[in-house]
């Protein structure tokens, strides 16, 4: 139990974590780097230099992932851990004393970094070094281009954690119901059948068929439109998907005691939820988990969109503008993407983002060996990033966390018993006071 109590902290720590067009914008961004750009990027020569790598993470873990590979790999660079997430006044506060991060570890989100002018531009190096970007996985590139805060398509992190979902179930309440087990390419309709009928009480225990997670996931799987980035507008309301995610949930919410706040469920604890949907990360600490005979499929797509994943961003490794240390910082991040820095990354429970099986293939091999079983990862791996549209900084932008207003608005609307329209209306009437605010600390 220690083992897997060490994994559940890590595991913790780590949630608290069109292509014509994409590739026109890749072109275009790289067509506007000039010479004297490229020719300030010098090659790291292997002197001694002391990087510095902001992420909140506790030392254990920063040794296992990064610090113990990358000074074997060079060993004249020191990589020591500034143990922080991208927080503003934080940050201004690093900086004030001198303690710059030379590399920061991005979860998805570069408004705060823009804003202090920390963003360093990776294309002049991808280009200068000749990097490829087609060992990624398809999508994860064109998904961190679509994160720059001036729409310009330009890459500042390098994806080197992929966040990829599933669906995990027990097989044991399938079995106790007599249920067939789900399979890879289910949809959210097939889903809630099974649901239905694994959301029942057998021997006095109360089932739950389905746990749906943070619901962003499915939300955010039909590429819907919040705000105009210009203006500010309020979108999502009149986009026929935001009808169609709530119908998903009335369907849901009616499901007799599927949302019952007297009851105590959990997949791991109670084990008496039949599906939960989640990371990928979590498969090595449910391995751990004793007497939980479990599987996992793909998460559930859209019957019109189908291989369609949520368009969670990968986690990117960016240089700050300001570092003294670029040339090492852009050596680090380059290694860190090779076949044998994702290999160590994948075995020890980080999924890789290179399109390389055998990567893929050995998610967690570190922890699941122990217990001898197997599971099926390239079909959840595989799935497409649902499309996202141009960066408005007035959001609703899914942060696929509690904090997620898509989340929170969900978990009230199953929470009421209020009409799918009027929750809607009333949905954007909120959204456009949050706006308004945004507005006004811009004047």
């Amino acid at each position: 139990m220690k083992l897997a109590n060490r994994w559940l902290l890590i595991g913790i720590v780590l949630f608290l974590s069109s292509l014509s067009i994409a590739c026109s914008k890749t072109s275009d961004s790289s067509a506007s780097l000039n010479s004297d750009e490229m020719a300030n990027n010098e090659e790291y020569n292997g002197e001694d230099v002391r990087l510095t790598m902001m992420l909140p993470v506790d030392e254990e873990t920063f040794e296992s992932r990064f610090k113990t590979q990358v000074e074997k790999q060079f060993p004249h660079i020191e990589l020591e851990l500034i143990e922080e997430s991208i927080e503003s006044e934080r940050l201004q506060e690093l900086i004030a004393t001198g303690e710059i991060p030379d590399l920061i570890w991005a979860p998805g989100n570069f408004e705060v970094l823009h804003e202090l002018d920390l963003l360093e531009p990776l294309d002049p190096y991808i280009n200068q070094f000749n990097f490829d970007l087609d060992i990624f996985q398809v999508g994860l590139v064109d998904l961190a281009r679509s994160l720059d805060p001036s729409d310009e398509g330009q890459l500042f992190g390098m994806p080197l954690e992929n966040m990829p979902k599933a669906m995990f179930f027990n097989k044991d309440i399938f079995d106790l119901f007599g249920v067939h087990y789900p399979k890879d390419g289910i949809t959210w309709e097939e889903t809630l059948d099974l649901a239905r009928k694994l959301t029942q009480e057998k021997n006095g225990v109360q089932y739950k068929g389905l746990s749906m997670g943070i619901h962003s996931f499915a939300y955010s799987q039909l590429s819907i439109e919040g705000s105009d980035p210009e203006t500010g507008e309020v979108l999502f309301p009149a986009d026929p998907g935001t009808t169609k995610f709530f119908e998903l949930l009335d369907h849901y919410r009616n499901i007799p005691k599927m949302v019952d706040p007297d009851s105590e469920y959990s997949f791991t604890g109670e084990q008496n939820v039949a599906m939960s949907i989640g990371q990928i990360q979590w498969l090595p600490l449910f391995s751990q988990v004793e007497g939980l005979n479990f599987d996992m499929v793909t998460i559930p797509t859209w019957s019109d969109l189908p291989n369609v994943g949520p368009s969670t961003s990968p986690m990117l490794l960016s240089i700050n503008k300001h570092s003294e240390n670029k040339a090492a910082a852009w050596a680090v991040i380059e290694f860190l993407s090779s076949e044998e820095a994702q290999m160590h990354l994948s075995k020890i429970g980080h999924p890789p983002t290179i399109a390389n099986e055998k990567v893929i293939e050995q998610f967690g091999a570190n922890i699941i060996d122990e217990t001898e079983k197997r599971y099926q990862l390239s079909p959840i791996f595989n799935m497409k990033k649902a499309e996202i549209h141009a960066y408005s900084k007035y959001g609703p932008n899914p942060e696929f966390n509690e904090n997620d207003f898509i989340h929170q608005e969900a978990n009230e609307f199953l929470e009421s018993d209020k009409d799918i329209q009027s929750f809607i209306r009333e949905m954007g009437e909120r959204y456009e006071i949050i706006v308004k605010e945004i507005q006004g600390q811009e004047e």
